[in-house]
């Protein structure tokens, strides 16, 4: 029989062995969303349109909320009225300079007159440009009365219904919760030995519902976990769901090299 001694030794070749031949190392944890965002508008107004209810699937762009824009739509209008006017006026301007220029270039303006033009250039530009910011704004409150899907995904909930009035003067109010479909998030928590064998970026295997999927860690935290016992810290890995429906909370194993 094997002296304990030898035991001992043959034991530690082994592991050692083990740990460098690149076995691949297991952590537990649960599938959760990668991108979960709750959407509003800073506009205020009253909901004309909510075409989407909880738990429907949506692309991105759609359509998830309208207030009514007759009034905004109004606005634009005006806006770019008032900006063609005062298009008009700075190309006249900017001709009257060019023509005061060349006046004062054959000595028959005098410098103050020339001053006078670009003067006088410089109010139309001005008026041109606060046209134009009129407009942009304009723009820009009327495409804010829709709510559009940043992404495709899962509606999760839906806070709003036709007819409501939505009040956005101090912070825009949560009209939809929307999740990533395409992407999901594994939740592990990893020992510091662990921690050794794992980088960011690194390519894993997820195994969920008795699927297999592709992953890479994005995430390793820096300061364990509170209550831990042994110090674990938290680790991310993100993962194609490759059109597969997975829930949130289910169990799921992450193969690493």
């Amino acid at each position: 029989m094997l002296k304990a001694s030898v035991w001992r030794w043959i034991s530690g070749v082994v592991l050692g062995a083990l740990a460098g031949s690149g076995v691949a190392g297991e952590l537990t944890g649960e599938v959760q969303w990668a991108q979960r965002i709750e959407l509003g508008t800073p506009q205020s107004g009253i909901v004309v349109e909510v075409p989407v209810a909880a738990g429907e699937l949506v692309k991105k762009g759609q359509l998830l909320v309208q207030l009514e824009s007759r009034g905004l739509q109004a606005r634009v209008r005006r806006a770019e009225a008032e900006l063609a006017k005062a298009r008009m006026e700075r190309e006249e301007g900017q001709r009257e300079l060019e023509r005061a220029q060349e006046l004062y270039e054959r000595t028959l303006l005098s410098n103050h007159d020339l001053e006078q033009a670009k003067i006088a250039f410089a109010a139309v530009n001005s008026r041109y440009q606060a046209a134009n910011a009129t407009q942009v704004e304009a723009r820009l409150e009327l495409e804010q009365s829709s709510v559009k899907a940043p992404f495709d995904g899962v509606v999760l909930q839906r806070n709003v219904e036709v007819g409501q009035t939505v009040v956005s003067a101090l912070q825009s109010v949560p009209l939809i919760t929307l999740a990533a479909t395409h992407l999901m998030r594994v939740n592990v928590e990893a020992t510091q030995p662990q921690l050794e064998r794992l980088k960011v970026k690194q390519k894993v295997e997820v195994i969920a519902s008795d699927k297999r999927f592709r992953g890479a860690i994005n995430f390793i935290g820096l300061e364990p976990l509170a209550g831990s016992g042994e110090p674990r810290y938290p680790v991310y890995v993100e993962f194609a769901t490759e059109g597969s429906t997975l829930r949130v909370g289910t169990g799921a194993k992450v193969i690493t090299p």
